[in-house]
Formats: structure tokens, C-alpha cells, sequence
């Protein structure tokens, strides 16, 4: 059976304001059997600030069973294994069986420096229609502050579905 597992990731709310035409890219690796959409702009925060804006959503089928793929991403110290540039993945607390807080620290590609992100990850399910989904969102005040910058958007979400 075809199991799809797709990726949605978005570095920051969708809630700001555009100056530019978004301009997206779309990589395709036949092998794999993944397709790569993503588009670089700006956006203005909440203090009116342009700040860059990373977008991308990523599509992957594959035969797997569902029931692995949420075992693996309730597992969070596996995020690591899925998740690029990730140095460290941890669990920080459950609050309850359907919402944790998440860490991360990055490996930020240059020019950029390294940076973390604190996340409420949540889980639902809707076993009659065959969906999983986590989404996971900036908590940045969940979580002691560290030497590295800090995201403070942060959204990212990972739908399974049969």
C-alpha cells in the first residue's frame, strides 16, 4: 500500500506583509520520488522590521506504514535524522499525550550563524480519514535562552496520510 508523507515547512507565520512577487522554485528527485517547492522572500515583523522569509513545501511518497512514521516523529532526538542541519533535537516536556515543547539547535549555513528554536509541537489524528499531523510552532519563551539567536516564528508542520 502507498503510504504519503508530506512535509510543509514555513520559518515564519504567514501573517506579514509582502513588498515582492513571491518566486518559487521546484526541485524534483525522480529516484526518490520527492518534490521540493521553495521561495526566499522578506517580510515585516511585529516591530516592522524586514526580516528574510523562508518557505518551502516538500512531498515525498513512499511504502511505509503510517503507524512508524508517527512513532518516528513522536520521537523527537530522531528529528535529527530527518530534519536538515539539525545539532541537537530534544524533547523538553510533555504537557500532555497530544502537546510537547520542543528544542532545536541548527547548524546555520554560512554566512549565517547558528541559531535554536523552541516549539509546541502538537499531534492530531483523524483515524477515519487515515491523517496524522504534527505541527509544531515558535515558543520562543518555553525554554532558558541560550547563546544562540533565537527564532522567534517558527512554523512547520508534517501530514501523514494513507
Amino acid at each position: 500500500m502507498k503510504k504519503y508523507w508530506l512535509i510543509i515547512g514555513c520559518f515564519v507565520t504567514i501573517q506579514a506583509t509582502f513588498a515582492q512577487t513571491k518566486y518559487w522554485i521546484t526541485q524534483k528527485n525522480t529516484d526518490r520520488n520527492v518534490a521540493v517547492k521553495s521561495c526566499i522572500s522578506k517580510y515585516k515583523n511585529q516591530n516592522s522590521e524586514t526580516m528574510p522569509l523562508i518557505e518551502y513545501v516538500a512531498t515525498a511518497v513512499m511504502n511505509t506504514d503510517m503507524e512508524k512514521c508517527i512513532l518516528v516523529t513522536k520521537n523527537v532526538p530522531k528529528h535529527k535524522t530527518f530534519v536538515n542541519d539539525i545539532k541537537e533535537s530534544k524533547l523538553v516536556k510533555s504537557i500532555i499525550d497530544a502537546k510537547s515543547i520542543v528544542y532545536y539547535s541548527f547548524n546555520a549555513p554560512w554566512p549565517f550563524a547558528d541559531y535554536d528554536c523552541v516549539t509546541q509541537m502538537t499531534f492530531t489524528e483523524d483515524k477515519s480519514k487515515n491523517i496524522a499531523i504534527f505541527s509544531l510552532v515558535a515558543a520562543p519563551l518555553l525554554y532558558p535562552k541560550t547563546k544562540l539567536d533565537r527564532l522567534t516564528e517558527y512554523e512547520i508542520s508534517y501530514s501523514f496520510k494513507d
